[in-house]
């Protein structure tokens, strides 16, 4: 029929290219679309409005009620194809009739519509190389592909042939081996894309080693040491308890303030390097609650034998020159 035309399979290749990054194949029916940009930014769907008069054969009726779903053809190639919400009402409005009533094999003359290309979010991972595992696998493939091409009609009007037989030999979009490559590429793209910038689930590790803060309260800090194990995650409960952790933060600022006040610390004079005397000693394993428990114990038995030699002070003789 002069209506229909060899359209339908040119755009997908020139959509899928651009998709690609890659220049268009050459030939004439290409041309027009040159300057064909998605016009969305989502890595996973691509979206191209066209504002362009086509004529198109609704060969089948996927679906009879809204929704409506529909298999369209030039009558070279066919392509799944729905129908937008302004578009079904304004069919309605001028011809009080349903979509679906009637108009299979119909031509319609699209004005605007958009092609839509979908990448799936998610590919299964991970399967052994049993025969049963790699047929799934091969199935979920292809259902990929037949699903990835879909066409949303926004604009058009019924010309007429309503009940005609299908134009033409029209095959299948999805079985034309270049749109199938594209596609492929196009999938394969987006999972390298998908992996470069982290998508996915991502177990994080923290190795906390200098100005250590603790998570539960941000106005605690810990000096210089490592404060967690190399497998400590934001999401678990700390190692070691919060009020441990406060006690010990305490004795550090007290440890310092009194190795300033026996050295007279000059403001102009070197750094003091406060990790050399803390009082847990090596800095190169993370502390545990058992080692700061200990170290509690042992500063306040020395506070304690402190006290009780200053009290005994008090009843000793003074010193005789």
């Amino acid at each position: 029929m002069d209506a229909l035309g060899d359209w339908l399979r040119p755009l997908v290749e020139a959509a899928l290219s651009k998709c690609l990054s890659l220049d268009l194949p050459e030939g004439r029916e290409y041309i027009r679309y040159q300057k064909l940009q998605p016009s969305t930014a989502d890595a996973d769907v691509q979206v191209f409005t066209l504002r362009d008069t086509r004529c198109l054969q609704i060969t089948k009726w996927r679906t009879s009620e809204p929704p409506y779903h529909a298999v369209i053809s030039d009558s070279y190639t066919r392509i799944k194809a729905s129908f937008s919400r302004d578009a079904i009402q304004n069919f309605v409005i001028e011809l009080q009739k349903p979509l679906a009533r009637g108009t299979r094999g119909a031509i319609i003359t699209v004005h605007e519509f958009d092609l839509i290309i979908t990448c799936p979010k998610e590919e299964e991972e991970g399967h052994d190389n049993d025969d049963d595992e790699s047929d799934d696998d091969d199935d979920d493939h292809n259902d990929h592909i037949e699903n990835a091409l879909t066409i949303v009609i926004k604009d058009f009007e019924l010309e007429g042939s309503e009940g005609s037989r299908e134009f033409g030999k029209p095959q299948n979009m999805t079985a034309i081996s270049s749109i199938r490559t594209l596609l492929r590429r196009l999938f394969a793209q987006r999972k390298r894309q998908g992996t470069d910038h982290g998508i996915g689930p991502v177990n994080e590790k923290f190795v906390i080693r200098e100005d250590v803060t603790i998570p539960h309260d941000q106005e605690k800090t810990l000096f210089r040491t490592q404060a967690w194990q190399d497998s400590f995650n934001l999401d678990s409960e700390p190692p070691v308890p919060l009020e441990i952790l406060q006690r010990w933060d305490n004795m550090v600022f007290e440890h310092v303030r009194e190795k300033m006040d026996m050295m007279s610390v000059d403001r102009k004079s070197p750094s003091l390097d406060i990790t050399s005397s803390m009082p847990l000693g090596s800095q190169e394993k993370p502390y545990q609650l058992s080692d700061i428990e200990s170290q509690l114990s042992s500063v306040s038995g020395d506070e304690q034998d402190h006290q009780e030699s200053d009290d005994a002070a008090d009843f000793l003789p003074p010193d005789t020159p």
